[in-house]
């Protein structure tokens, strides 16, 4: 996991600055797939650190893929015109946002983390 994080933070900074700067489809399609990336390496860096148990980096998994499939589903909402749809008086990719990158990553981490935290103090 400390490998995967480090690969992660010493490639994907740099593309997401390079992608600022180049501009273009690609370097947004590369921005919105890097960047959520980076805080989940964040994290899986400092429960290594600490010795945590296998569990997290499933955890740390789940998140990267919520959080990608929030990126890419806002991405992909903006390009299709699918703004004229709306729930709730809010358009599609801003319910996307709120729900997928806000409150399933305030649930997911907090629930796990105490699931996890007597599973980690045991071993």
């Amino acid at each position: 996991m400390d490998r995967i994080a480090r690969i992660v933070l010493g490639v994907g900074s740099p593309l997401i600055v390079l992608a600022c700067f180049v501009g273009g489809e690609a370097s947004r399609l590369v921005f919105v797939v890097v960047t959520p990336l980076i805080p989940v390496a964040l994290i899986a860096l400092g429960a290594s650190r600490r010795g945590g148990s296998r569990w997290i980096g499933w955890v740390l998994l789940a998140l990267a893929l919520t959080l990608e499939a929030g990126s890419l589903g806002i991405l992909f909402l903006g390009r299709s015109g699918a703004e004229a749809l709306s729930v709730g008086g809010l358009p599609a990719s801003t319910l996307v946002m709120l729900l997928v990158l806000g409150v399933v990553p305030l649930l997911l981490i907090p629930v796990c983390y105490a699931a996890l935290f007597g599973a980690s103090n045991e071993s």
